[in-house]
């Protein structure tokens, strides 16, 4: 006779932990912050936010002149969302991205941030925010070879600049990327 209360018991005990394991939502994808992602030079800003969310971008240049203001949907599953500027407008130095959801304004003023590859100096060269880590990522123009990841600091003028050791010819892909205290991330190619 004690055998079928403690099934009761144990079957209880796991539709309970069953339950529990399976109510609580994700927190993560609510709480996600709201940040952007771009590449200089394009005609599109992307960022995350909050799953579902609504998210109102607002993109002016550094003269004040609108480029885009509009409401999107971030995914359902990975919150991203895309804007393109009206009439081809692209990123520049100076615009000015704010991102609303919920009453909760990101704003990101674009920084000076670029890549040269320079053939002359056998080096690669930019601008970034003074005294921050750009992310220095290339490689030569044989698919075969590796990328090459590393970490560089701009100077408090602003430049940065690394010297790979090797002939940098028109073959070389590269790319520069700083990511802002709130984790916007910026990206400029060759």
């Amino acid at each position: 006779m004690p055998v079928l209360p403690l099934r009761g018991l144990l079957l209880a005990t796991l539709v309970a932990l069953g339950t529990a394991a399976f109510a609580a939502p994700a927190p993560a994808a609510a709480s996600r912050p709201t940040t952007f992602e771009l590449f200089m030079g394009q005609s599109t800003v992307s960022g995350y936010s909050a799953n579902r969310a609504s998210v109102h971008v607002v993109w002016r240049s550094a003269g004040g002149a609108l480029k885009r203001d509009a409401v999107y949907t971030a995914a359902k599953r990975n919150g991203y969302w895309e804007a393109a500027s009206d009439n081809g407008q692209v990123v520049r130095p100076g615009d000015t991205l704010q991102a609303t959801v919920n009453g909760v304004k990101h704003r990101l003023v674009i920084p000076a941030f670029s890549i040269v590859c320079d053939q002359v100096k056998d080096s690669f060269h930019g601008k970034a925010p003074a005294d921050s880590k750009v992310g220095l990522h290339y490689r030569s123009g044989d698919p075969a070879d590796p990328w090459v990841d590393l970490p560089v600091r701009a100077d408090t003028s602003g430049h940065w600049s690394y010297a790979p050791g090797f002939d940098i010819t028109e073959n070389i892909f590269a790319y520069a990327r700083w990511h802002s205290a709130a984790g916007d991330v910026v990206t400029d190619n060759t």
